[in-house]
């Protein structure tokens, strides 16, 4: 399977997203993924948000290629994404 690179992104509301590069990096495109997180938490998390925000998605992207492994019952490991962010954060790989 080729690997798909995803891109996460902070929008200027706090919202982190996770889109397809072709989407585009504006506000209003539709994400494959958006989470938002409490205020509080936002404060809390402070830079370390997208690194927490990585986390949950490569945790989700392991779930589904452990349940789709299960399922096609191949035996083989398969990584077919990478999630690298845009321009507003750190490089996440």
């Amino acid at each position: 399977m080729p690997e798909q690179q995803l891109e996460l992104l902070q929008l200027e509301n706090g919202d982190v997203v996770l889109k397809r590069p072709d989407q585009g990096r504006s506000d209003d495109s539709e994400p494959l993924v958006r989470v938002r997180f409490a205020p509080e938490l936002l404060h809390m998390l402070g830079d370390d948000l997208l690194e927490v925000a990585h986390a949950m998605m490569e945790a989700a992207a392991d779930a589904v290629g452990d349940l789709q492994q299960s399922a096609s019952g191949d035996d083989t490991e398969h990584d077919g994404w990478e999630l690298i962010s845009g321009n507003r954060g750190p490089t996440l790989h």
